[in-house]
């Protein structure tokens, strides 16, 4: 990162857990355990149930409202069938700081931040975003085969899209680089 985008951040995020994997890979599951044992999913979190999820995908309505607009704000979405460009992630960079007011109202009780849990698939499209506001955050990378996540996929949106296969690959691309550069546990 360049030094004009050198960032301080106030929160203490050494309790905090990314579950960083593709979309249709088990992460609701793991979110759901890793909540069990105490790690909190925030002010607004958002159980939305359907026809993918019978249980609900465990996630903060507010970090999906917030991970959708930075992405829209650089032409992107969560399938998205490439990583962010140098300067996309430099133009998200911008929202450092409503990020990191967003994690305070979510995710702290009584001024101090509570062990918490953040699950997304676009997560890992704005990597950079998070790890300058929650640099000591813990990461778990879950991954699933291939063939498996694209029959999910296919399933749950009842057909074949032809930008599967390459949205599967920027995400297990994705996926693997972050887990090597951040000391990720992976769960496969």
């Amino acid at each position: 990162m360049s030094e004009e985008y050198e960032y301080q951040p106030r929160l203490d995020s050494s309790d905090g857990v990314f579950v960083l994997s593709p979309p249709r890979s088990g992460s609701s599951c793991f979110t759901a355990c890793v909540s069990l044992q105490g790690f909190n999913l925030g002010a607004n979190p958002a159980r939305v149930k359907d026809h993918l999820n019978e249980k609900g995908y465990f996630e903060n309505a507010q970090v999906l409202e917030f991970n959708a607009t930075a992405l829209r704000q650089v032409d992107a979405d969560v399938f998205s069938t490439h990583p962010l460009t140098t300067e996309q992630m430099h133009q998200t960079l911008g929202s450092l700081v409503p990020l990191e007011d967003l994690i305070a109202a979510e995710f702290c009780v009584d001024g101090e931040i509570k062990p918490f849990v953040i699950k997304d698939p676009r997560l890992l499209l704005l990597e950079e975003l998070y790890f300058n506001v929650l640099p000591d955050v813990k990461v778990i990378c879950l991954t699933r085969d291939r063939a498996a996540i694209i029959a999910s996929l296919e399933r749950g949106w009842r057909g074949k899209h032809a930008a599967f296969d390459k949205v599967v690959d920027n995400f297990l691309s994705m996926t693997a680089d972050v887990a090597g550069r951040r000391r990720a546990h992976i769960v496969v």
